[in-house]
Formats: structure tokens, C-alpha cells, sequence
């Protein structure tokens, strides 16, 4: 069982590569699921099953809100929360991550995540201050509040799976569950399961669903 650190670095230096891929270069690829309306908290059960085939870069399941130019005028903005796993590797790291513009930060919460290992992870709009948000693991603050200007009932809930090759060559096969999976709609006061998510994947990633549970499932040559 990996061990929980709560440390939320001043700076750090971004492990995802943000712009889009040039010719022969890899890029992301994502398989998930987002709420039909605006949300102010998802949760899940992540389990990494399969992180020992990942060739290039990295792998991650995660839950948030937000995403690139759904800022004020454009801006990228989000939270996450999950676990991620890389080339090299056979057991995972939970993080969260934050972006604001120019603003951004990555941190490990826990390194050592062994597969089969279960975290309840969440993003939460808090219910007394719109538009800030922090992220939990394991029902333990896992952020400091973060202010998203224009979030506030905009956003759907995301459960995501991703991967991230250095080359387009590059194959990551991957496994992760993400289970009791509820989200919180933003006029509610409390959570509910994500009924009727729109679902979404590409370059080969397999995402299914079962009741309120949901696999994502990668396989390579």
C-alpha cells in the first residue's frame, strides 16, 4: 500500500506535454466519461490493474472539471485528481494537478501505488464559495483551494483515462477501473450517480460501462 503525502509543492516542473504533436512525435490519446450538465464534485474509486506495458511517457486515470481554452477568454483551466503510471515502471503515483493559465502545478501525493490498489479520489466545488475547488484522496484534502474564474456551473464532471507517447510509433497498453463513480450537480446537495454520461475514446482505448462503474482498457501489439 503506497503511502499518502499531503505536500503541495510551490513550484513544479509539468511532466505532460501541453502542446499538440508535430509530425512523428506522440501525442495524447483519451478514452472517459463526462457528465450532460454542469457539476460541482466527482468521485471514484480508482484501481490501476495493468501499468507494466507502458512503453513511452505515461498513462493516467483521473477525475475533474475544466480543460484547455474553458477559461475566461480562452485560458486553459482544470483540476484533477488521479493516478498516473510511466515508461519504466510497474507501480503508479497519485497526484493532482492544477492549471490557471499561466499558472500550473503538479504534485505527487504517493508513490508505490501497487497494482489492484484501490484510492477514492474527488474534485469538489466547495458549497460556500463558488468557483473554488480543491481536490481529495482517500477523504483527506489533497489540494489548497484553488480559484477557477468561470467554472462555477459551467463544467461537466470527467472521469478520464489518458495516455502520453513520445513518439506516434509508440504503443502504451493500460488497464484501470474507475468504480462508484458520483458526481454532484451544481444546484444539488448531494451526489448522485452519473446517469447517462456522454462517452467518449480513440487511438484503440476501450472505455465500458457497468451501473456506476466503469473500465478503461488499452492493448498494444
Amino acid at each position: 500500500m503506497a503511502r499518502l503525502v499531503f505536500a503541495f509543492g510551490a513550484a513544479a516542473v509539468s511532466v505532460f506535454g501541453l502542446a499538440g504533436p508535430a509530425e512523428g512525435v506522440g501525442g495524447y490519446s483519451y478514452g472517459g466519461a463526462a457528465s450532460r450538465s454542469a457539476a460541482g464534485a466527482v468521485v471514484a474509486t480508482v484501481t490501476p490493474y495493468d501499468l507494466e506495458h507502458v512503453r513511452s511517457g505515461h498513462v493516467a486515470a483521473w477525475v475533474g472539471v475544466g480543460g484547455p481554452g474553458l477559461g475566461p477568454g480562452g485560458i486553459d483551466e482544470w483540476i484533477q485528481v488521479g493516478v498516473n503510471g510511466f515508461a519504466g515502471t510497474s507501480t503508479g503515483t497519485v497526484y493532482v494537478e492544477i492549471k490557471r493559465g499561466a499558472f500550473y502545478r503538479y504534485a505527487p501525493l504517493a508513490v508505490g501505488v501497487a497494482r489492484g490498489e484501490r484510492h477514492r479520489i474527488a474534485v469538489l466545488e466547495s458549497s460556500s464559495r463558488s468557483g473554488w475547488w480543491r481536490a481529495s484522496v482517500d477523504g483527506v484534502s489533497a489540494s489548497p483551494p484553488v480559484f477557477l474564474p468561470g467554472s462555477h456551473g459551467r463544467w461537466p464532471a470527467q472521469i478520464v483515462a489518458e495516455s502520453w507517447t513520445q513518439r506516434s510509433a509508440d504503443c502504451n497498453a493500460f488497464a484501470f477501473g474507475f468504480a462508484d463513480v458520483a458526481v454532484r450537480y451544481t444546484q444539488a446537495r448531494s451526489l448522485t450517480s452519473l446517469v447517462r454520461p456522454v462517452m467518449f475514446a480513440e487511438d484503440g482505448i476501450r472505455f465500458s460501462r457497468s451501473g456506476t462503474d466503469f473500465t478503461a482498457r488499452r492493448r498494444c501489439p
